[in-house]
């Protein structure tokens, strides 16, 4: 298999933060990709997606009225994404509150994560995003207001454990939380 052609493909799946069943019709490659190549790279290409199949990363659809597809496999979504560790997406979720300086007791809206952190994560770092705050909720390092209660504000609070993590000289190391 031409692991550049794989490449162009799965960049194409990456490019829209596909999970497995997300769809790519075979117009984007025929008209995109495709329409530079010369008949021996077309193909490398076809033969390429024919050996992805064959793997099971992904699937071929003939659609009606020439609506060709390929669909991302649960296969070739597992292969699709580098995805950082548990305790690097707990740091960073950590440093949101250095970030802004946050004391204990401070709180960072949902709104927050949800429009301007969860969205710089892959599919698959944001899959796993709610398991890595209830762990730093379940180590004391933050705690989560649903805003219903006292403060009129859905989010995260900072902890004692999670300030001296942020700005002690001795800091907690998170990878032990995640083993």
């Amino acid at each position: 298999m031409n692991q550049t052609y794989k490449s162009i493909v799965l960049d194409a799946f990456r490019r829209t933060n596909s999970r497995a069943g997300h769809i790519l019709f075979m117009r984007t490659f025929r008209m995109g990709v495709m329409r530079n190549m010369n008949p021996e790279q077309q193909r490398g290409f076809i033969d390429s997606l024919n050996e992805m199949i064959a793997q099971g990363l992904i699937t071929y659809e003939s659609g009606e009225s020439g609506m060709d597809l390929i669909r991302l496999t649960d296969a070739g979504y597992a292969e699709l994404y580098d995805c950082r560790p548990d305790y690097q997406i707990a740091d960073m979720v950590m440093s949101e509150f250095k970030r802004i300086n946050c004391q204990v007791g401070h709180i960072i809206p949902m709104r927050n994560f949800n429009f301007n952190f969860i969205p710089r994560l892959n599919p698959m770092e944001q899959d796993r995003f709610v398991e890595v705050v209830n762990t730093l909720i379940a180590n004391g390092f933050i705690s989560y207001n649903d805003g219903k209660r006292g403060t009129p504000i859905e989010g995260l609070i900072l902890q004692d454990a999670g300030y001296t993590y942020l700005y002690m000289s001795t800091p907690s190391d998170l990878k032990n939380l995640f083993n």
